[in-house]
């Protein structure tokens, strides 16, 4: 297999994230596959600055060396730069991290002549597809986001419907939102019907307002984090109705959480936003909410649930049928990657 030179964050076995999860789980696949790899981890390179000069050597010590770069744009622009001039004639792959880049290179953020340089540009969704071929890419393939899927657990759904936010706890993410919401059902009566559990790390600029915010509530609570690197991880977030993800956040892509949720049996009530309606069925696998009004949606969306108008169980089923398409084997596999590498 040939050699490969892989730029982009990785960070320790314990650090994870979207980037560095995706970029684990990729460098392990190609190992996997025989492909012969040396690493540039990108991650706190202003604490690691040794990693990156490691780029320059491996230039020189492996001039035929594929190059795949697997980051933020932002982050390789001067890197994009020093290829463009060189005009070199390496296989450079691009393999897109989050869902904003393509929007941001039709809007002129992103100067296009630089993503001259790659051979191949992977997105993880349609539109994003669609948007880079409207600004004149035809190298453009499609591999959705993906999990090394090692458990699928038995979902047993509670009485008392459940439902778990977990990502980033931020405004952006949809958290007011939800909060605005509990109050409103709490205000109709409903505080002992159900129950709302937040998972995740809490943006320091937010952490204080979120503290305050719950302190009113008996059945909204912060759960820390979720350790989803083990069976007693995923039986505990299968014991959840529903995941809510409002998101409205600008970089959004196809978030690993949605398929931790799949894996789980989780309906997944989101919003419009980024990719999402691209993975999630409405009515099967999850409810799509309308951007314009997430709140009056998200209210009347659990409150059917809280009602027992929901069959939660069929789509908790259609959930874990669906999760197989997201394995990374079965991700990369049909999307054709390998015949660019």
């Amino acid at each position: 297999m040939s050699k490969i030179i892989f730029i982009g964050g990785i960070g320790h076995k314990n650090e994870f994230g979207g980037e560095l999860t995706k970029n684990k789980m990729i460098v392990s696949y190609l190992k996997d596959e025989g492909y012969r790899l040396k690493l540039v981890d990108t991650h706190n390179a202003k604490q690691r600055p040794w990693n990156i000069l490691l780029l320059p050597l491996y230039f020189l010590l492996y001039p035929k060396a594929e190059l795949i770069i697997s980051t933020s744009l932002d982050n390789v622009i001067s890197l994009l730069k020093i290829l463009k001039v060189l005009k070199t004639n390496r296989n450079v792959v691009y393999w897109g991290i989050g869902g904003s880049f393509p929007k941001r290179i039709k809007e002129g953020l992103i100067d296009k002549e630089l993503l001259s340089v790659f051979s191949i540009i992977i997105v993880e969704g349609h539109s994003m597809k669609d948007t880079l071929l409207e600004c004149g890419f035809k190298n453009v393939i499609v591999c959705p986001n993906f999990k090394k899927i090692f458990y699928i657990p038995t979902p047993i759904k509670p009485q008392i419907p459940k439902f778990v936010f977990l990502s980033r706890i931020q405004p952006e993410k949809g958290v007011q939102f939800i909060l605005d919401v509990a109050k409103k059902l709490n205000k109709d009566g409903l505080e002992n019907k159900y129950v709302i559990d937040f998972y995740g790390g809490i943006s320091s600029d937010f952490s204080a307002q979120f503290d305050d915010e719950l302190k009113p509530f008996s059945n909204v609570n912060y759960k820390g984090t979720l350790n989803l690197n083990s069976k007693e991880g995923y039986d505990l977030l299968s014991s959840y109705s529903a995941m809510l993800f409002p998101t409205i956040w600008s970089g959004e892509g196809f978030p690993g959480v949605i398929i931790d949720a799949y894996i789980s049996g989780l309906p997944v009530i989101a919003t419009d936003w980024s990719l999402n309606k691209e993975f999630i069925i409405d009515g099967k696998t999850g409810f799509i909410l309308p951007v314009d009004d997430v709140e009056n949606n998200m209210y009347l969306v659990m409150l059917s649930i809280i009602n027992k108008q929901v069959d939660i169980g069929a789509m908790s089923d259609e959930c874990q049928a669906q999760v197989k398409k997201y394995d990374v084997n079965n991700a990369i596999k049909y999307s054709g990657i390998q015949s660019y590498i």
